[in-house]
């Protein structure tokens, strides 16, 4: 079981660790932010082509986000900071509970009649669904408060 155990954690914590990280260019990079030399003169035209309509649509995407009321990446606070950091532990805390009471359940299937394996499936899923009640509850009332302490007048 912990050969199986240690993988999935792992998968997990760089799953949350990347779905973190944001790639965007700014609008006004006509290289895209990839470091690279400028093009040959022949492809100029087209790289200018392709620089322009790139620029374009971060504008709309930009300006659709602005009437949908979504910050700017320079609009978050330390409150949003703080509230993305509780929200990333208490994901990961409902990710680790759901996968022990998935594996609460295939010890429990898997037990053949033996009751003392059994008992202990029993407790360890009572554990891990109590666990998962509570981060949901948290999570609940961290989005509760985050979003009233993030009203703007």
């Amino acid at each position: 079981m912990k050969k199986f155990l240690i993988p999935i954690l792992s998968i997990i914590i760089i799953f949350i660790i990347f779905s973190n990280i944001s790639f965007a260019t700014e609008a006004n990079d006509p290289g895209g932010g990839s470091g690279t030399e400028e093009p040959a003169e022949e492809d100029s035209n087209n790289s200018t082509n392709a620089s322009s309509s790139k620029n374009m649509i971060i504008g709309k995407l930009q300006k659709v986000g602005d009437e949908a009321g979504y910050p700017q990446a320079h609009d978050y606070t330390i409150i949003d900071t703080i509230a993305i950091i509780i929200k990333s532990i208490l994901s990961l805390l409902g990710i680790i509970f759901l996968i022990l009471t998935i594996i609460s359940g295939f010890q429990w299937m898997t037990a053949g009649g033996n009751e003392d394996t059994i008992n202990k499936a029993k407790a360890k899923l009572k554990n891990s669904i109590i666990g998962l009640a509570i981060v949901l509850l948290s999570f609940t009332i961290s989005t509760f408060v985050f979003n009233v302490l993030n009203q703007r007048p």
